[in-house]
């Protein structure tokens, strides 16, 4: 039997990853592996050398790709891991499609579990009738943070937010930022993906970094005073988390957010500035933190807040749970882990162009019922 069964998060190394399987004690760790997906057949080797997945958010490109499939004939269980309710983005984004249902059906119908990380994702996820498991955000230990800058020529603001908060960027955040720089010289950063095109023009676009060590490396060295996070329109805000707050005080500054349930039981005491929907509101806020002294002792508050509401030790019992199963696996799967790598390579490729040709059809159907041709020029399966 495996004395050291094997749990691999298949997934890239992006600030959900980072955030919640961080923090691990090294006798969890070592039961750990992080793979960054690439070619399934490629990826096979390591997938099959596990004892469970935990497969990181994005489930339709990994089920198009035939990911379950593979897991399900090499006799892997595997949980699915979300900090989202991406069912309910994509929708927003593109409408109902019959590749994400058939997608989630497969979900439904395989997965040993689900991992989420608010009441709100869990409840969502009740009638998956499988476990499921809770995580906490935890503060990334691969950056050093460092308070506000004591003095500076002028006021420093990022903003790392999706595009589904840029109606309060516009309406609240842009105004109040334009009023304090009658008085001091403002710099915004935002992130590539935000596309507005009422932004002034000196606002410094950072690029889109996925990886979560250098996105924070990246947003360091910009020495920011404050981070603000605009208020949300998606069906999908009551499924957020306080993960916001531990980036900005990686980033090593001050939050300004909106009221949302993300950030319920954080206060001023807490070092998180929260404003209201107005001009006035998001002002009163942010020219607070243009006074060095107080953007570092708000800063002060917020790291204090955080030492002692994110420890490591809560999400013990999940990991640890995690491993147990992956030892339960280990104990039945002798034969599996024989397979030569050809014949696992052979496995993927099958699964993948099943998959891939199942997947076609049913993009050819989505477009059919849109009324609207598929374009050409997307590639095939896989």
């Amino acid at each position: 039997m495996d004395v050291n069964p094997i749990v691999l998060v298949y997934g890239h190394p992006d600030a959900s990853t980072g955030l919640f399987f961080g923090g691990m004690s090294k006798d969890l760790k070592r039961h750990f592996r992080f793979h960054r997906p690439a070619d399934l057949a490629a990826d096979a080797k390591a997938l099959a050398r596990a004892n469970l997945v935990v497969i990181a958010r994005e489930f339709l490109p990994f089920v198009r790709k035939g990911l379950l499939s593979l897991l399900v004939r090499l006799d892997i269980p595997f949980f699915w891991f979300s900090d989202d309710d991406l069912l309910s983005i994509k929708h927003e984004k593109k409408g109902a499609s019959l590749r994400h249902a058939h997608a989630f059906r497969l979900l439904e119908r395989h997965a040993k579990g689900y991992i989420g990380t608010s009441p709100n994702l869990m409840a969502r996820f009740a009638n998956f009738g499988v476990e499921r498991l809770a995580l906490s955000p935890m503060p990334p230990d691969s950056v050093r943070t460092s308070p506000p800058p004591e003095d500076s020529a002028e006021f420093r603001v990022g903003m790392f937010g999706g595009d589904f908060r840029k109606q309060s960027l516009e309406e609240h955040v842009l105004p109040a930022l334009a009023r304090i720089s009658g008085e001091r010289r403002v710099r915004l950063f935002v992130h590539a993906e935000l596309n507005s095109q009422k932004l002034a023009s000196d606002t410094v676009v950072v690029p889109f970094e996925r990886d979560l060590t250098r996105f924070l490396e990246h947003w360091q060295a910009l020495r920011l005073d404050a981070v603000v996070h605009p208020y949300g329109s998606s069906a999908n805000l009551p499924n957020k988390n306080p993960a916001t707050l531990l980036l900005a005080a990686a980033i090593g500054a001050v939050p300004v957010v909106g009221e949302e349930p993300a950030f319920r039981g954080f206060t001023e005491c807490d070092g998180v500035l929260k404003a209201e929907r107005s001009i006035e509101s998001w002002h009163e806020a942010l020219v607070r933190l243009t006074r060095p002294s107080e953007a570092r002792r708000m800063f002060g508050l917020l790291e204090a807040c955080l030492r002692s509401r994110f420890n490591a030790e809560a999400n013990r019992d999940s990991f640890e749970q995690l491993v147990a199963i992956a030892r339960a696996s280990a104990a039945h799967r002798q034969a599996i882990v024989h397979l030569s790598d050809a014949s696992i390579e052979r496995m993927a490729r099958r699964a993948r162009l099943r998959h891939g040709l199942v997947f076609l059809a049913l993009r050819l159907a989505d477009a059919a019922l849109r009324g609207k041709r598929p374009n050409a020029t997307v590639n095939g399966p896989g």
